[in-house]
């Protein structure tokens, strides 16, 4: 399995389901179903090949993308003892190439213009794959083929490859991560032995190491074959096709035996037990689990909803209290197939003993289990589960994996229709029953996180698969149009409408991000932003909260990034009104109030504390430092301890004042609202806003005062090293981002290819091409094991040398980068928020609307030498900053030993270092 960002396997929720039905011949649309939500129709057709094969087809017509889902009934629990971690492993191999498509998988789906990723669960495997229409054929039969073929074309050395990278992606998602290590002990300690949920996906290393390729081999015997498998397809293709694609390919695989799934077992807890973990976290932190009812339960949806109310009261006297007791919390249901859990997490703030907290988790929940939820809470959790049931068809991955889900637990894609009803349904009596049931009694496991500082099978036809199929036209892709106002006070509006589309989403951005924040006050943008939401002179942060649920919206969220500052929700389009009041409120009335400026204050504080034990959080403080120099504004960090500290409240008032102004900002809406609709919100309820735009700034060129050294940030006892590599590169306004951008892209790929396909270091190794406005970051990053960090570092840079010049950009290689770039530009367009998220980027860029329609076709018009002279341009190795976080210890002798620059220790927050004597 291969991303540009690596993904780690995912603990899919499962449920119990039943065998896949064979049945006497292919059946075109079996079984046919509408439900409506708020006019959202979501129409499939069902039906089952002879061998088992279930096959699910949604068409949707909104992007010329085609996305492909495929869940095999077998996770984890399904290993033999003594074979943790197959499933994973065998996951990794079904990306190294079948018996006619030889070669590595992923590479094939990008030559499409597509990408693919897969995810390991305890009783799901589902791999997945979005590509262009025209290419659907092309990946069916690439899929087909590894499902009838991969047994042929296992080798010990593919497999000694793939068993190296997972061994980097425990490290990388799990021992490097803090509190990654939870899951391992929450299966370790919930589930007795012989439990099929008692050790973790990942496997434990010692079994994983000892996996023959004979164990591979009899896994994809058993559990790889169309009985066992639901395949769904979502977007825009010709139904008919398709059915004849599948016969064709599919058709003639033959099916296993019968494979017979587990009972459901739900682990008997009759008393309170502890663990307790020392590990490299910031805070000290408690997980209380319930084992409760499996997916699929009555209680489910029942549980589901008490999590939501419960994750809100504890938000409150918790994090949010006159006194908060915690930096954070979160309540979960995670739902499985044998068993599900129940979780709710507290970090406790420095200072606070864990059984402060944890007194106070008991008390809530005592007293919800006794008394149940209030009438408003009942309204808003019915408000926010049919909010969340819509969402789930919101994306072509959404809708597939929420139907293909449904039908590999229960043998139909209808489960929603079901949950849809039970919303409706829920009262304050099912809440109260199921809390009582489940989580009322103190029968539970608790894991106690304390801060530890120290070092620490033959086919049955005659169908030729060497044939490779054509690759099929794509269907154009029209971005959408942009409709554009402003209203007299200077507030720019832009719009998309879709009629489509059953929500709107609302973003207001301002040029205020943290590029603005003064030196030595790091964090005032963000704690701005994020404080203006906590209240306004005629509304409580509560009241806030409780308005935009009512109105059955998302709360407002905040963003910031190095320009711009940003509110946004959804809602369902019929309650758009009410919602954008609140907003409105937010934006031209914020109140600052002591008491949310220093709970905010302070639980920023903690959180860039916990920053500073995560190798990538410190990566992306450090970073930029080094290619723009410690005091450009590009340089600025969203928030430290040392900057938060030293805020008051009044700076946040003026710093309001300046930059939050209607001549300084936009408002962008997507969805089922109307240009003339947006103007007429705006104009009712912002355009009393005042304030004259600012003056552009203009920001000095990088210093990049990094080039040429190695910086060393220790972390010591880690299992890897994050390497990042840093190239001073151009903003959006320079037409080298084009070419920049195609580089990016193929420069990616090699590096992959090279240090996790060839060398094995590495879970997965990147690079990303980050334009701000005026100036950019080219970086190449990824973490290696710590024990391959200098053979690592000598293979970037023979591959920097490679992409400058020495092996530069191939005519092929381009094809592939375009026709990548050509595919994710189109899939940006499925949800209303991706697009309000494009619009914001042109805006705050000073780039025309008109680019949505236009850049598409200047990446296609990229010549190659454009991009060879790119890569000259920037790749330049004397000109590269080198940023290890690592163990010090381990990696310092092999990296001086390169030669490759001076060596300059810093700490976490991006200050110099003390040299150990």
């Amino acid at each position: 399995m291969k991303a540009a960002v690596p993904m780690s396997f995912c603990l899919c929720a499962s449920l119990l389901c039943v065998a896949a039905a064979q049945t006497s011949g292919v059946q075109p649309p079996a079984r046919a179903s509408t439900v409506d939500f708020h006019r959202h129709h979501v129409q499939y057709e069902k039906y089952a090949l002879p061998n088992g094969l279930q096959v699910i087809l949604v068409p949707d017509h909104r992007v010329p993308s085609v996305y492909v889902d495929l869940m095999f009934h077998v996770g984890s629990k399904n290993e033999a003892v003594g074979t943790t971690g197959l499933a994973h492993l065998f996951e990794h191999m079904m990306f190294e190439g079948s018996k006619n498509a030889p070669g590595e998988y992923m590479q094939r789906i990008e030559k499409l213009g597509g990408s693919a990723n897969a995810g390991t669960g305890l009783d799901i495997t589902e791999y997945h794959e979005m590509v262009p229409s025209g290419a659907l054929e092309h990946t069916l039969w690439l899929e087909s083929d590894r499902l009838a073929t991969l047994g042929e074309s296992l080798t010990q050395e593919r497999f000694d490859n793939q068993k190296s990278v997972v061994e980097n992606e425990r490290r990388e998602r799990m021992e490097d991560q803090p509190y990654g290590i939870v899951d391992v002990v929450l299966r370790q300690s919930l589930y007795p032995a012989g439990h099929p949920y008692s050790h973790s996906v990942i496997g434990i290393p010692h079994e994983l190491r000892a996996a023959t390729v004979t164990d591979a081999k009899d896994f994809f015997s058993t559990y790889y074959a169309p009985n066992n498998l639901s395949m769904t397809i979502v977007g825009d293709f010709d139904p008919s096709a398709v059915r004849e694609w599948i016969a064709k390919y599919f058709g003639p695989i033959r099916s296993a035996q019968t494979i017979l799934q587990p009972v459901s077992w739900i682990p008997n807890v009759d008393a309170q037990k502890v663990v307790d973990v020392r590990d490299h976290v910031g805070e000290a932190r408690t997980y209380f689990i319930w084992p409760v009812a499996a997916w699929g339960s009555d209680d489910t949806l029942s549980l589901e909803a008490v999590a939501r109310i419960l994750n809100r009261r504890l938000s409150a006297d918790l994090v949010y209290a006159e006194k908060p007791l915690c930096s954070e919390e979160s309540v979960d249901l995670n739902t499985f197939e044998e068993s599900s859990e129940f979780v709710v997490m507290a970090s406790a703030r420095t200072g606070v003993p864990l059984a402060d907290v944890e007194s106070k988790v008991d008390a809530d929940i005592a007293a919800f289990a006794k008394d149940g939820p209030s009438g408003t809470e009942l309204q808003w959790v019915r408000s926010k589960l049919e909010f969340g049931e819509l969402s789930q068809f919101d994306t072509l991955q959404s809708m597939a994996a929420t139907l293909n889900e449904s039908n590999v637990f229960t043998g139909n894609p209808d489960q929603f229709e079901r949950r849809w009803a039970h919303v409706e349904s829920l009262s304050a009596a099912d809440l109260q029953a199921a809390a009582s049931r489940w989580i009322g009694a103190s029968a539970r496991l608790l894991i106690r996180f304390h801060p530890d500082t120290s070092a620490g099978t033959p086919e049955q036809a005659t169908l030729d698969r060497s044939l490779v199929p054509p690759i099929h036209p794509n269907p154009p892709f029209n971005a959408p149009a942009v409709e554009s106002a402003t209203l007299p006070n200077g507030l720019q509006i832009f719009v998309v409408h879709r009629a489509d589309a059953p929500k709107v989403s609302v973003v207001l951005a301002a040029r205020a991000g943290d590029m603005y924040d003064p030196i030595g006050k790091a964090g005032l943008s963000l704690m701005t932003v994020t404080t203006m939401a906590r209240g306004t002179t005629s509304r409580s942060g509560t009241a806030i909260r409780d308005g935009m649920e009512a109105a059955g919206a998302s709360t407002i969220q905040q963003s910031v990034t190095s320009d711009l500052a940003s509110l946004n929700f959804e809602v369902v389009a019929k309650n758009v009104d009410p919602a954008f009041a609140i907003l409105a409120d937010v934006a031209i009335h914020p109140d600052f109030k002591e008491f949310s400026f220093e709970n905010q204050r302070q639980q920023w504080i903690a959180m860039a504390a916990q920053g500073e034990s995560d190798s990538g959080d410190v990566a992306q403080r450090v970073a930029p430092m080094l290619v723009f120099g410690p005091d450009h504004p590009y340089a600025r960090i969203i928030a430290t301890q040392d900057g938060l500290s030293k805020l008051r409240r009044d700076d946040l008032r003026r710093f309001y004042q300046s930059w939050w102004k209607p001549g300084n900002a936009a408002l962008f809406l997507a969805g089922d609202i109307s240009l003339s609709d947006a103007v007429s919100l705006a104009s009712r309820y912002l355009g009393s806003w005042a304030g004259d735009p600012n003056q552009p700034t203009a920001l000095p060129p990088p210093q990049n005062t990094g080039a040429g050294k190695v910086y060393i940030v220790d972390k010591p006892g880690v299992p890897q090293t994050l390497i990042v590599q840093l190239f001073p590169a151009v903003g959006q306004n320079d037409p080298a981002r084009f070419p920049l951008t195609l580089a990016s892209l193929v420069w990616s790929d090699r590096l992959n290819a090279s240090l996790r396909e060839t060398q094995g270091s590495t879970y997965g190794f990147s690079s990303d091409f980050s334009p701000n406005v005026q100036y950019g970051v080219w970086a190449a990053s990824g973490f290696v094991q710590t024990d391959k960090t200098k053979e690592a570092l000598v293979e970037l840079r023979s591959q920097t040398r490679k992409i400058a010049g020495d092996q530069p950009v191939s005519d092929a290689e381009l094809r592939v980068a375009r026709a990548n770039y050509a595919q994710g530009y189109a899939s940006g367009f499925e949800t209303s928020s991706d697009l309000t998220g494009i619009l914001q980027n042109l805006w705050i860029s000073n780039l025309p609307m008109t680019a949505i329609q236009t850049d598409p076709d200047r990446i296609a018009r990229t010549p190659l030498a454009d991009v060879q002279a790119a890569t000259r341009r920037f790749a330049r190795l004397e000109q590269a900053s080198l940023l290890l976080i690592g163990d010090r210890d381990k990696i310092e002798g092999g990296v001086k030993s390169l030669g490759i620059g001076v060596i300059v220790l810093l700490n976490a927050d991006g200050t110099p270092a003390k040299s150990a004597p």
